[in-house]
């Protein structure tokens, strides 16, 4: 019981760790995409 409290917080942790990498990645990518078509 207290390794899944102990281990709970840690997968929260990296979820929102993960998703955030996966969003700024995806921003970053969008936003370089947009300054490649614009200079086009």
């Amino acid at each position: 019981m207290s390794f899944m409290l102990f281990i709970g917080p840690i997968i929260g942790v990296a979820v929102a760790i993960i998703s955030a990498v996966v969003i700024i990645s995806v921003v970053a990518a969008a936003v370089s995409q947009k300054d490649i078509n614009d200079e086009d």
